[in-house]
């Protein structure tokens, strides 16, 4: 629960009703266990009225109405009402309650979750400390700031390539950023409800995700910092929401980075797919959408029967409290199989050239992996096949699309095949099948297909 620095402050004394707001004698509700009266505080400039509470990331918290009481967060900079009170832990927030009207410094939602936080969206207000000149848009329905950009990490598999899953990262904080920003008519909420419909026991799961990055993304003279953000609201029909985020850099008309995401929601208690949105939901979102028309990511077509085969196993860690299997590690799973795949059909590879260098007269052969022919074989029904015209050097250009599909969920500690494969007609595309064996027939769980930019003097 809340932990108090100064207990002279505190009244301990619950309000039994009016949760949120100031009683008779001036207490303001802070959590459902505490009232908390409003003291002069001596350490703080003249007029200003401020009390330091330090709260556990994993309390219930509830705040009251925004025209009694307002929030400073700052995870870097703290407030501080005494000397003693300078050995805080960064594990922990602090929030000033002050008389003077205090804005988030750094413009984060303007609400506290009344469920424990998430480690995710811990890593999401951490990461956006330093996004700013926020702006919202009721109609269109957008929000618009400026993120801080890509940092370094972001570039490990080369210095103008930034790694897929540090790409969706970046557009997960910014996402869960923007569509958090609230919109204060009719009503203050959220841009596309995220927070009152998770307080209604809706569970937000992921559809479709498309991800398209520009050229100029893999141009190491295009600065990357900061980037310009636009999170818009697009579409809704029965369940199903679909958004879009774009990323710009300063003075650029065309987006780098451009993610389009259709998410559903289902019940908590009863785990089921709901059949619509509630009505106040549809009747402030309706003619709001800058699309005409919701994502829908097409199946892939039946695959070949021999393709290159990874074993996948899902962790604990891959999974939410809610039970629910975190989108990226699909994507995750997908991505290390095709690194894998490079990797090993450029080791076979070399190892060919150094077998011809010693015998020069048996050659490399017609089964050379690098021409995509069978170069492996683990039963006698299916042959691993690496990828015949994608190689490290291509996939060094960057991606220029990936598109998801969500089909069925996984469970704790259960081993899918990952199978990759390419298309003769589409040399710069790769595709991929995440499948659950079955006695009668593999089930498909996950889809993904990446496209990349094929050599260029541009890039």
């Amino acid at each position: 629960m809340v932990e108090i620095f100064n207990n002279s402050f505190i009244s301990k004394t619950p309000l039994a009703k009016g949760d949120g707001h100031k009683d008779t004698n001036g207490h303001i509700l802070i959590s459902g266990d505490y009232v908390v009266r409003k003291e002069k505080d001596s350490g703080q400039t003249a007029g200003l009225q401020i009390l330091i509470l330090k709260i556990n990331l994993e309390s219930y918290i509830s705040s009251g109405p925004r025209s009694d009481l307002d929030y400073n967060l700052d995870l870097h900079a703290y407030f501080w009402s005494t000397s003693r009170e300078r050995d805080l832990r960064l594990s922990r927030l602090q929030i000033g309650l002050a008389e003077s009207n205090f804005r988030w410094k750094t413009n984060l939602p303007s609400f506290i979750m009344k469920k424990p936080l998430s480690k995710r969206y811990r890593e999401h207000l951490a990461a956006n400390t330093e996004a700013r000149d926020v702006k919202t848009n009721d109609n269109p329905r957008y929000a618009t700031f400026t993120y801080p950009g890509l940092p370094i990490w972001c570039f490990d598999l080369h210095t103008n390539a930034p790694a897929l899953m540090s790409l969706v990262g970046i557009c997960e904080d910014c996402w869960l950023f923007g569509s958090n920003q609230l919109i204060p008519t009719p009503f203050e909420h959220t841009l596309v409800f995220s927070r009152e419909l998770r307080n209604e026991g809706l569970l937000l799961f992921q559809t479709d995700y498309e991800l398209k990055m520009s050229p100029a993304l893999y141009n190491d003279s295009v600065l990357k910092w900061p980037l310009r953000a636009t999170y818009a609201y697009g579409y809704h029909t029965g369940c199903f929401v679909t958004s879009s985020l774009e990323l710009r850099g300063l003075g650029m008309e065309d987006p780098m980075i451009k993610l389009t995401m259709c998410c559903g929601f289902v019940d908590v208690r009863s785990r089921k797919v709901i059949d619509s949105l509630p009505e106040w939901v549809t009747r402030t979102l309706d003619g709001k959408g800058n699309l005409q028309k919701g994502l829908r990511i097409e199946r892939l077509g039946p695959r070949p029967a021999n393709t290159y085969r990874k074993k996948m196993m899902f962790l604990i860690s891959d999974f939410d409290s809610n039970k629910h299997t975190n989108y990226k590690a699909y994507m995750r799973g997908c991505y290390d199989a095709l690194k894998h795949a490079i990797t090993t059909k450029e080791n076979v590879h070399l190892a060919s050239v150094k077998l011809a260098m010693k015998n020069p007269s048996e050659g490399v052969g017609d089964n050379a992996p690098n021409k995509g022919n069978v170069s492996a074989s683990e039963t006698g029904c299916h042959q691993e096949v690496l990828p015949q015209w994608l190689t490290s050097d291509i996939m060094r250009k960057g991606m220029k699309t990936l598109r998801a599909k969500f089909i069925k969920e996984t469970r704790f500690g259960e081993e899918v095949n990952i199978h990759m494969w390419q298309e003769p007609d589409k040399p710069l595309w790769v595709f991929f099948s995440l499948e659950r064996e079955a006695p009668m027939g593999n089930q498909v769980l996950f889809e993904m297909s990446l496209e990349f930019f094929g050599p260029s003097p541009n890039l």
